[in-house]
């Protein structure tokens, strides 16, 4: 008996250890590579290099790691891929503000430099991290230095969810109707999706029926307000074909001009694939698959 009692405390010790040198060793390795790639900086292939490594590591931790520490290595010509690499490991970690951070960070580098998409993104992740003031303010940041028109739709919608939050449903309703009736094509699905969000119990009817006619996979559901932007985000795009469209007699405005004409390209109803991690080991894809599953995806 007294033998039988010794066991579990070695087993634990041996596992502690064991663990503590697995630990160890992952440093060790991680200060070597960080080492060997702070050697070339100011190289070309010097981000290309950084994210590729950070893309092999087994961990999303070690990979921000990597790149927290590398990153202000890099000169400011070259950092824009960098802290770009870092705020989506962050999103996809849901570290939304931290995210936003990084992407105004990325908007700015280098000094100088107008990046309009970045911007867009940190007022996504400023929505998503609750802080629809700081998503406001970016995204009229980024019209005022692009005359994109879907950089410039997408500030509309972001502009509109965050009235929404704040309560103030006529003004997010008119953001819609705007792309709606004149906006970026690609983005009228996410449109659909704030105006019915933001729409009053008689306008509700009306946009869920012209929703379906136009996205009849969709159904007729408001989605929540975290999948809608999340589809903004990935511009996501479920074409029905021209003659369905024309054959519907409702409308929420003027129909858009491009949505007068054919649509030439023979993808536009295929559902668009995003490449969310690249893993060496399998238990680590399968998890990263599970997060996903359980927020919806």
């Amino acid at each position: 008996m007294a033998r039988s009692g010794m066991l579990l405390p070695i087993s634990m010790l041996f596992l502690v250890t064991f663990g503590a040198s697995a630990q160890g060793a992952a440093t060790e390795e991680l200060d070597t590579l960080v080492a060997r790639l702070s050697a070339s900086p100011a190289t070309a292939a010097f981000a290309e290099t950084v994210i590729s490594a950070a893309r092999s590591r087994p961990d999303i931790q070690e990979a921000l790691i990597l790149l927290k520490i590398l990153s202000p290595k890099a000169p400011a010509s070259l950092r824009k891929p960098l802290l770009r690499e870092q705020a989506m490991l962050l999103e996809f970690l849901e570290r939304w503000i931290e995210a936003a951070a990084l992407w105004q960070e990325a908007a700015a580098t280098p000094p100088g430099a107008g990046d309009a998409e970045s911007l867009i993104s940190a007022g996504l992740c400023f929505l998503l991290g609750g802080d629809g003031a700081r998503a406001q303010a970016v995204s009229a940041a980024a019209r005022t230095i692009s005359a994109d028109a879907a950089v410039i739709d997408k500030a509309r919608l972001i502009s509109g969810w965050a009235l929404l939050s704040s309560g103030d449903r006529a003004a997010a309703f008119a953001e819609a109707q705007v792309v709606l009736e004149a906006g970026f094509k690609p983005l009228r699905l996410a449109a659909f999706d704030l105006a019915l969000a933001a729409s009053d119990a008689a306008e509700a009817p009306l946009v869920a029926r012209q929703r379906l006619a136009e996205y009849p996979l969709m159904g007729d559901a408001a989605l929540h307000p975290r999948y809608a932007l999340l589809s903004l985000a990935g511009k996501a795009q479920l074409w029905v074909p021209e003659e369905a469209q024309s054959g519907s007699a409702l409308s929420l405005g003027t129909t858009p001009a491009s949505a007068k004409e054919p649509d030439a390209s023979a993808d536009a109803a295929r559902p668009t694939r995003y490449q969310v991690g690249a893993f060496k080991d399998a238990a680590n894809a399968e998890n990263a698959r599970k997060r996903l599953g359980d927020k919806g995806f």
